[in-house]
Formats: C-alpha cells, sequence, structure tokens
C-alpha cells in the first residue's frame, strides 16, 4: 500500500484487530479476526478485506468462519472494492453501509469548559451497561454483559489506549471517546453520549480532549470513520475532520 493518510489509517486499523483479536485466519482478500469471549460483538468478530478477490469467496469465508454467530460482519478497507462488491452483498442479505474516513485538519482546541477525565475500565464498564440495556431493552443478559466487557481488550490494540469522559459524581459516564495512540497515529473511536445527556456540549468536549492528547502526543495524523449519508460526518467537518476516502461495511443478522 502507500504511505497516504488513507493507508496509513487502514493498516492502523488492521493491527489493532489483530491485537484484539483471540484468532487471526487468512481469508480471500484478508483475514478474518475473532474473539472466543465476545461472540456478540459484530466488531471483535469479522472479516476484514484488503486485496481484491471474488465476492462469492468472500462471501463464502463469512459464512465459514462466522457462520456460528448472530451476524456477520464483513469489513472492506478499499472503495473501489467495496464499491465492487456491494451487489452481491446486498443480494445475499447483506446492508451496506459506506464509511468516510476523515483526518483532523483544525487547529488544537482549546481545553473543554466541561471536565473530560479519563475513564477507567471497571467505570467505563458499568456505564455501558446502563446505557446497553437502555438501548436493548430485550436483550439477553448475556449478551449486555459481552458488549459492555469488550472495552476492556480494546487496550490490546494501541501501544496507549485511553478511554476519556464527562464523568457524574456517581462515576456514571455521560459522554465518552476512546483515543488509540501509535507511533505519530491517533484514532477516536466510539464518541457517544448517554440519551438523557444529549444537548449539552459533551461529545464536542471529549472529542476536544482526545484532540489535544493527541497532538500533545506528538500525532501527525488524528484519524475516525464516520457514516457517510447520516449526521456525523457533517458534524465531524464542522469540528475539523476531512474526507480523505471511504470504506465500506456490509452487516447481516442471523445465520
Amino acid at each position: 500500500m502507500t504511505n497516504s493518510p488513507l493507508s496509513r489509517m487502514v493498516d492502523f486499523e488492521l493491527r489493532f484487530a489483530r491485537r484484539q483479536a483471540t484468532h487471526v485466519d487468512p481469508v480471500p482478500g484478508g483475514f478474518a479476526a475473532r474473539h472466543e469471549d465476545f461472540p456478540a460483538s459484530h466488531n471483535n468478530n469479522r472479516l476484514l478485506i484488503t486485496e481484491p478477490a471474488a465476492p462469492s469467496d468472500v462471501l463464502d469465508a463469512a459464512g465459514d468462519k462466522l457462520g456460528d454467530l448472530q451476524h456477520r460482519l464483513i469489513t472492506v478497507y478499499d472503495d473501489m472494492l467495496g464499491t465492487e462488491f456491494a451487489d452481491a452483498a446486498t443480494a445475499a442479505g447483506y446492508q451496506h453501509v459506506p464509511l468516510v474516513a476523515m483526518s483532523y485538519t483544525g487547529d488544537t482546541p482549546p481545553a473543554p469548559a466541561v471536565p473530560v477525565e479519563a475513564v477507567d475500565v471497571a467505570s467505563l464498564i458499568t456505564s455501558l451497561r446502563w446505557e446497553l440495556r437502555l438501548l436493548l431493552p430485550d436483550a439477553p443478559e448475556s449478551r449486555i454483559d459481552q458488549l459492555a466487557r469488550r472495552v476492556a481488550v480494546r487496550e490490546k490494540g494501541a501501544s496507549s489506549v485511553e478511554f476519556l469522559g464527562v464523568i457524574e459524581d456517581d462515576r456514571r459516564v455521560l459522554a465518552r471517546v476512546d483515543l488509540y495512540l501509535e507511533d505519530d497515529i491517533a484514532q477516536l473511536e466510539y464518541v457517544a453520549t448517554a440519551p438523557e445527556h444529549r444537548g449539552h456540549g459533551y461529545a464536542r468536549a471529549v472529542v476536544h480532549e482526545g484532540l489535544r492528547r493527541a497532538r500533545a502526543a506528538g500525532c501527525g495524523l488524528i484519524f475516525l470513520f464516520a457514516e457517510e449519508q447520516d449526521w456525523p460526518s457533517r458534524w465531524y467537518g464542522r469540528l475539523g475532520f476531512s474526507p480523505v476516502g471511504r470504506i465500506h461495511e456490509f452487516t447481516r443478522e442471523g445465520h
């Protein structure tokens, strides 16, 4: 791959996925990453595709490597390959979600007016349980447990991983962002605000603090991925992020 910003983002993502996984297996065009403790987690159990491969071979590999799960997720890290794969994937029952890769091109933001601090994993897991139960009221407790606890393995994904949040007095996390640092690259991921606390600028505050810490660490490339057709990409654009390319996600629920 070239040394373009997008290729560096993709390399970062692929390393992160490999380091988190308990099992990594080659598939046509890429590899499958699985985590044996979190079968309910889409992002921890998926195919990551970077090279040309016949769509039928990729779909067959998804069935082979992910067939025991209640979902199938295929991430294609090349715009042309993802576009070419879309027809076969949607015909096979997958939902196609293009994602825009965005890098930060603005100045270092000022310190946020809302206090933002590092969140320990135990406090984050507790808050995630509350959040997930609201979002998934009918989900079995085993699924809630997996989706909350999976955050801990992200610490293996990069040389430095920080969970930043706006925290209430009872230690509940009202808004959060993950910050992953490796060499001179930083990724912001999982920006979220508890539904009842939206509209107070908390998401902007955690993103600004993530940007400040990435710049303080000497990162020249700070990036994230956002759904292309939804409001987040426009919101990140207003914060100073600029699009540099696209990747594609394909998701199917059920066996």
